[in-house]
């Protein structure tokens, strides 16, 4: 049924895409259970997730993404970042830089700093449960997120960004799959093959917005060095893994050449393909629709209209960012409520192979909250969630059904499909 015009909804949300584990990597005294935001900083003061804002929100769950800074991010450069970020910072983090930082001093050195972030996740969530009173947890299987969720939790998925912190050079292929079993066991349901830099089984498309990117010595296409974007053999073994044991790929960041793999490696499984995702991202075509002038290197790194179409064939689903400069090619902390809703819409439109198109099925949110981004003034946190999807339920002729699978289903049907741990 249509919704009336100008009705308010509480509409639950699982936010497929945010970043609750980094701010207690960074700063050990600030928890996910806190009440309070951490102050004296930029890059997301105003919208840290814990559980009292996903509540405020409605956001019933959410994917934990675990993501690990990059070796390649230098101490002097990082140190030049912090700098721009805030004074707080820089008293907290750099005597931690050497923890925090990706430890390439073995080649599975970066995966044992990975274990212990999902680890103190755990603990995080456990004490909020067990001496906080919050109704919290992480599920480690789709039956366990069902349950939980049907218990009234708040519940938290497993995620890693950049397969660097899978292992590094000179780590073997066996090593590799061990390290990528190992954290499929513990419930990661997620990944995210690229990030900023190229890694053990991918190059990157970037990911760093021009000014910032300027500020770090960043250039997207400076950054790579496979041939064909990734890792020959070993990246082949180690997609054919995910896909067959059943670990969702979040295809943000990754290389043309990667993410064409991808799509082959998929395609050849026939009947029993994956869904595939991007997790957290804006569209080219609107983004260039707001800035035309956004330079190609940046706008590349968008998925456009094609890798839509192939997104909608797997039956996949695309998560709409919360960071202004991938939505509208501006970073400029304006309010972009009205580009998600634009981004919603184009990705609706977006016909599949079979000329299939106008549906919602294949968009939720992916809010990348928490992570280093630039977040639009009228989005910062999860407690601002109910204000998006009641624009979302004044787009004309949308129905309840359709706002829910924009909200939860879309992205319960593809776990369902394609998460391996039943």
């Amino acid at each position: 049924m249509e919704r009336d015009p100008l009705k308010a909804v509480e509409q639950q949300v699982f936010d497929i895409h945010c970043h609750p584990a980094l701010k207690t990597w960074l700063f050990p005294r600030y928890h996910v259970y806190d009440e309070d935001i951490p102050r004296g900083y930029d890059f997301s003061e105003r919208c840290f997730v814990n559980i009292a804002q996903m509540q405020a929100g409605n956001v019933g769950g959410a994917v934990s993404v675990y993501y690990l800074p990059e070796a390649e991010l230098e101490t002097e450069r990082m140190h030049s970042l912090l700098l721009r970020l805030g004074l707080e910072v820089l008293r907290f983090i750099c005597p931690r830089l050497p923890l925090i930082i990706e430890d390439k001093s073995s080649p599975s050195a970066s995966f044992a700093q990975l274990v212990r972030y999902i680890n103190l996740f755990e603990n995080d969530v456990a004490y909020a449960a067990d001496h906080i009173g919050k109704k919290a947890a992480v599920a480690h299987s789709y039956a366990d997120l069902l349950r939980l969720t049907g218990d009234g939790n708040t519940v938290f998925l497993h995620s890693i960004e950049g397969t660097h912190s899978l292992g590094n050079v000179p780590i073997t292929d066996d090593e590799l799959e061990s390290n990528l079993k190992q954290v499929f066991d513990m419930g990661v349901c997620q990944i995210t093959l690229g990030h900023f830099f190229e890694n053990i089984l991918v190059s990157s498309s970037g990911g760093i917005p021009p000014k910032l990117a300027g500020s770090l010595g960043y250039d997207p296409e400076t950054i790579n060095t496979y041939p064909l974007g990734y890792n020959g053999d070993t990246a082949i073994k180690m997609i054919d893994n995910m896909l067959e044991w059943g670990i969702l790929i979040d295809l943000v960041h990754c290389h043309p050449g990667a993410k064409q793999m991808v799509y082959d490696r998929n395609d050849l499984r026939g009947e029993a393909k994956r869904p595939l995702l991007f997790a957290h991202t804006g569209v080219r075509e609107v983004a260039l629709r707001h800035c035309p002038d956004m330079p190609p290197k940046f706008a590349a790194y968008l998925p456009d209209s094609s890798d839509i179409k192939r997104i909608k064939d797997c039956n996949g689903v695309l998560g709409v960012i919360f960071m202004d400069y991938w939505l509208t090619g501006h970073d400029d902390h304006a309010p972009s409520m009205g580009a998600v809703i634009e981004t919603i819409l184009f990705i609706r439109d977006v016909p599949d192979s079979n000329g299939k198109a106008g549906t919602y099925d294949h968009i939720a949110i992916g809010s990348d909250l928490d992570g280093f981004t630039t977040v639009p003034e009228d989005l910062g946190g999860d407690r601002m969630m109910k204000d998006l999807f009641n624009a979302i339920a004044n787009i004309p002729g949308i129905t309840s059904d359709d706002i829910d699978k924009i909200g939860w289903a879309n992205y319960m049907r593809v776990l369902k499909a394609g998460w391996g741990k039943a």
